[in-house]
C-alpha cells in the first residue's frame, strides 16, 4: 500500500513538471486521493464494480481513493459514488458500441458470439470485464475475467481508444504502476 501510494505521488510529481513546461493548465493536473477507508475499500471489492475486482485493486483503493487525469487523462474508479458515474458513462458507450460492432459483424450480439469472440485471448467483450480506468475518448484498463486465478487476482489490460483488441498486459496494477512510473521519467528526464 505505502508502495503504490509512493509510485502515485511520484508519478503525480513527473506529470506536474512535464504539464508545467509544456505550458499546461492548472486544472489538467493529475489529482490524488486520500486513501480510501477499509470498510469502502471491503464493501467495493465484495460488492464489485461491475463485476468481482481482484484484492490488489483494493491496495491501490487504499493507497488513492481513485485517480484522475492520470498520465494520458485516465480517471480511476473510486469508492466514491459521486466520482464513478464518468467512468459508467464511458463504459456503458463501449459497451453499447461492442454490441452494433457484434452485430455488424455477426448479426447478433449473442452469448455464444461473444464467447466465440472471446476465444482469441487479444479479443474481449467489454461488458465481460471489469473496467477499473478511461480515457474520455475510451481507452480502457481493465482486468481481464478470463486470467482470475485461485486467489481473485487478474491480468490488467489496457486497450486505447483506437484500437479493437488488447494492446498491453500487466500482471497486476502495481506492475501497471511501475511501468507508468518508468514512463513518467524517461518524459522527465530521469532514469
Amino acid at each position: 500500500m505505502n508502495k503504490i501510494r509512493a509510485m502515485l505521488e511520484e508519478i503525480k510529481k513527473l506529470d506536474d513538471v512535464r504539464r508545467e513546461a509544456e505550458g499546461g493548465a492548472p486544472e489538467q493536473a493529475m489529482t490524488l486521493y486520500p486513501p480510501a477507508a477499509p470498510d469502502a475499500v471491503t464493501r467495493f471489492l465484495d460488492r464489485g464494480w461491475s463485476h468481482p475486482l481482484p484484492p490488489s485493486f483494493g491496495d491501490f483503493l487504499a493507497a488513492s481513493d481513485g485517480v484522475t487525469k492520470f498520465p494520458g487523462q485516465l480517471d480511476f474508479v473510486s469508492t466514491d459514488g459521486s466520482r464513478q458515474e464518468p467512468i459508467r458513462s464511458v463504459v456503458q458507450k463501449k459497451i453499447e458500441q461492442d454490441k452494433i460492432d457484434f452485430r455488424a459483424l455477426f448479426k447478433t450480439a449473442d452469448n455464444a458470439v461473444i464467447a466465440k469472440w472471446e476465444s482469441d485471448p487479444k479479443k474481449f467483450y467489454v461488458g465481460n470485464h471489469p473496467v477499473v480506468a478511461v480515457t474520455k475518448r475510451g481507452g480502457l484498463l481493465f482486468y481481464d475475467t478470463r486470467t482470475r486465478n485461485s486467489k481473485g487476482e487478474m491480468e490488467l489490460c489496457w486497450r486505447s481508444a483506437t484500437k479493437a483488441t488488447i494492446e498491453k498486459r500487466y500482471d497486476n496494477i502495481e506492475k501497471y504502476l511501475e511501468t507508468a512510473l518508468q514512463e513518467a521519467r524517461e518524459k522527465g528526464g530521469v532514469k
